[in-house]
């Protein structure tokens, strides 16, 4: 009966409430689902997640996002073993706001779980998240630095260029990060922390020339 009436009143929420209720009590889980999807319902995560629906949301996706996209995001970042990372990926891509949302949020819970798109993390974070860049690229283990310096250094993110320089090591790398911290950043202690932390003897005499240089422009 309340199938019949639904169906002559079809956007009657209380009717569409009471069918979604009805077919829950039946374990027809998944016409519930689908009222849910229709009304834009909250209660569509909850199902989700109770009843274990993953299969059947995989690929709406960016329907889950338009009911609530904190919710959707949320759990999607915890079930990434129901619904996998890469399959998430090709559904957000159109929107890479959302994107970045979603892998920060799964690169928060489990770095293990984004292993595979760092690299594309670090133009999101670039993009859309620079405060958190170089939190990610020090909890990273799989980004590659040379690819993140380029990035770093388009985006002007010159913090994130200091990590990735000492990272990838060298004299020329070294002495670079120390030009950066002195005259971009105007960051001596943090200078003298780096020199102290690459163990450089030679770039003594470069943080104290780079530094009394600072000091004389500044006159």
């Amino acid at each position: 009966a309340v199938a019949d009436r639904q169906k002559r009143f079809p956007r009657d929420r209380d009717l569409m409430m009471a069918l979604a209720t009805l077919y829950a009590s039946m374990r027809r889980y998944e016409r519930t689902l689908n009222i849910y999807f229709e009304m834009k319902h909250p209660d569509i995560f909850g199902l989700i997640e109770q009843r274990r629906l993953f299969g059947a949301v995989k690929d709406k996706i960016l329907g889950l996002c338009v009911i609530d996209e904190d919710k959707a995001l949320r759990l999607l970042a915890a079930h990434t073993d129901e619904i996998e990372v890469g399959h998430v990926k090709v559904h957000l891509q159109s929107n890479r706001t959302l994107l970045f949302r979603y892998l920060d949020e799964v690169a928060t819970r489990n770095m293990r779980a984004v292993r595979g798109v760092q690299d594309m993390m670090v133009e999101l974070y670039a993009e859309c998240g620079p405060e958190k860049l170089e939190t990610f690229l020090r909890r990273s283990t799989d980004v590659n630095l040379d690819a993140a310096l380029s990035v770093c250094r388009k985006h002007k993110l010159w913090a994130c260029v200091v990590f990735c320089l000492e990272k990838i090591g060298g004299d020329h790398n070294h002495i670079e990060a120390l030009d950066i911290l002195i005259k971009r950043l105007h960051q001596v202690d943090r200078a003298i922390d780096f020199v102290r932390t690459v163990g450089g003897g030679q770039l003594w005499p470069e943080l104290v020339a780079k530094a009394a240089h600072r000091d004389r422009k500044s006159v």
